[in-house]
């Protein structure tokens, strides 16, 4: 079959077209899938410069955000009325182990020994990809599969970012950096839905106006203001929600944005691993802090009843398979907007 491999690790030439790359087939409780769109997105360039810690066999094939048909069925997957060869479905990444106490507790999202499509396992940069039963999902015919790929990484974290873990309530306000991405314009939306305030920051005015068709209250370019003091001006106090996906220094900067008694929500390291914190203006004020990675099946459910309504609008743009390493450059510089896919 078709597939887009990582033969190394290092920069985007490393992504090399293969037309006779192993299919796989679909174990005794796996569906197979015909890839019909797979979404670019942070965690893919992250496998493929070399994770740290992360040790794959290579060559791999990336893609966390999956959606396609059902093209086969293990023998020993229970019957569904909706789970059949042809279905269109999308894949939820988060695989969990289904054993360890997080698991046994009903919370696989938080499993000790869990696993991510196309970061520990083969992903949907290919024709076909093999996927347990239970990470399958329809998807309802009313989306199309480039705006299904915004689910499974980008619409699934901001959900349960926003609505999940920080408890978003109608009324309140929330700040989030890069409004103009994937995630950031998943969350802007998903925090109007709720009733929100949203105040977002992009850079350039181009990107501003993708700020203010989605609904932004308050769009900060980040390149030509002082954001802080932007967000001190248009809030009484601060805000009640920091998602903050760039981590590094942003995480003072985020936390000392909140209003008493506010969430910052942490869910990537664009900006670095590691951070300097003033525990002292934490606790002072009441302020708590939440690590966010992906989602729970709710949350999965949640984001695809939204988009299927069109309560929430992805913003894509599709190109060819053969065009991946082209893509992984786009969003390594950050002057896309909304999510790159890949056609199949």
């Amino acid at each position: 079959m078709r597939a887009m491999t990582i033969t190394a690790h290092g920069g985007p030439d490393v992504l090399q077209m293969s037309d006779s790359f192993p299919m796989p087939a679909a174990g005794e409780n796996e569906v197979l899938i015909r890839v019909e769109a797979s979404g670019v997105n942070r965690m893919d360039i992250l496998v493929r410069q070399g994770y740290p810690g992360l040790k794959l066999p290579l060559p791999h094939v990336c893609g966390a955000d999956i959606a396609g048909r059902v093209a086969d069925i293990g023998s020993s997957v229970p019957g569904s009325p909706w789970l059949t060869v042809g279905a269109r479905v999308v894949v939820y990444p988060l695989l969990s182990c289904g054993t360890c106490a997080q698991c046994r507790s009903g919370r696989p999202n938080l499993c000790q020994r869990w696993r991510s499509v196309g970061m520990h396992v083969p992903g949907g940069y290919a024709e076909y990809v093999a996927i347990p039963a239970e990470n399958v999902f329809p998807l309802p015919d009313s989306i199309e599969f480039a705006d299904a790929v915004t689910l499974p990484v980008a619409g699934l974290t901001a959900h349960h970012a926003l609505m999940t873990v920080g408890r978003l309530q109608k009324g309140e306000t929330v700040f989030i950096r890069g409004g103009a991405g994937t995630l950031g314009s998943m969350a802007v939306q998903i925090a109007r839905n709720a009733g929100a305030r949203v105040l977002a920051t992009a850079a350039g005015e181009e990107r501003l106006e993708v700020l203010r068709r989605l609904g932004v209250d308050v769009a900060i370019d980040r390149n030509a203001e002082e954001v802080e003091k932007r967000v001190a001006e248009e809030t009484d106090g601060g805000v009640d929600i920091v998602l903050d996906p760039v981590g590094g220094v942003q995480v003072d900067r985020s936390t000392k944005m909140l209003a008493n008694g506010g969430r910052l929500i942490i869910c990537g390291i664009l900006d670095g691993r590691t951070a300097e914190l003033d525990i002292h203006q934490t606790y002072y004020h009441h302020r708590s802090i939440h690590g966010v990675f992906l989602g729970t099946r709710e949350d999965m459910e949640m984001v695809t009843r939204l988009l299927a309504e069109r309560r929430i609008n992805p913003l894509t743009s599709t190109v060819a398979l053969e065009d991946a390493a082209e893509a992984h450059r786009t969003v390594e510089s950050g002057r896309h907007t909304g999510k790159i896919v890949l056609s199949i």
